[in-house]
């Protein structure tokens, strides 16, 4: 009776095996039914009743670059419609950045520090071609002169001086970042160092 009730539950496992197999190869047949027709309606859809024409080709007329030449040289949107001339506003230029360099050059000096003081704010500077030690630092207060330059300012990384209504600025060659001074902390006695009477 035993083997006769494990027959028939392995019966019915394989029953319902063969059915699930069934169904997967019937779901994968629907499957590629449905998108063979799919397809084939894509394949069919009525036109909307106009043809797509190919552009026309048109040869363009070009003509030689030589030929805009003057419209370049006259622009439209100027009145004088004068030709633009580049090469004599860069050459203008030129000069006179070369001329603000030579200004700066005859300084001769650098910014090192700036000194704060009770008695006033002062800028040490440096002429790298002096021989001596005293002429090579010069410590100068607002308003001093150095090689025809007077001080006009003195800030925090930057002095302003000035010569023939002229300012320049000189910054610190090495500038640092304002920072405040850090506040020291008084080390708490270590309550077991302490001595007991005795």
């Amino acid at each position: 009776m035993r083997l006769k009730w494990e027959y028939m539950l392995t019966a019915v496992f394989l029953t319902f095996a063969v059915i699930f197999l069934l169904l997967i190869a019937l779901q994968i047949n629907l499957g590629k039914n449905y998108r063979a027709q799919k397809l084939e309606e894509l394949r069919n859809i009525p036109s909307a009743g106009f043809n797509v024409e190919d552009i026309p080709s048109y040869h363009f007329n070009y003509k030689v670059i030589g030929d805009y030449t003057e419209i370049v040289q006259r622009p439209l949107f100027f009145k004088s419609r004068e030709p633009i001339v580049i090469e004599e506003i860069e050459a203008e230029s030129a000069e006179e950045a070369k001329a603000k360099a030579e200004a700066l050059e005859d300084i001769g000096i650098d910014l090192v520090g700036i000194i704060k003081t009770p008695e006033g704010e002062f800028a040490l500077f440096q002429n790298p071609k002096a021989k001596s030690h005293a002429e090579k630092f010069q410590r100068l207060a607002q308003g001093d002169e150095i090689n025809g330059w007077q001080l006009k300012e003195i800030q925090n990384d930057r002095v302003i001086i000035i010569a023939g209504g002229e300012d320049k600025v000189l910054l610190l060659s090495k500038p640092r970042p304002h920072t405040p001074a850090k506040k020291t902390k008084r080390r708490r006695a270590n309550p077991f160092n302490r001595q007991t009477k005795k």
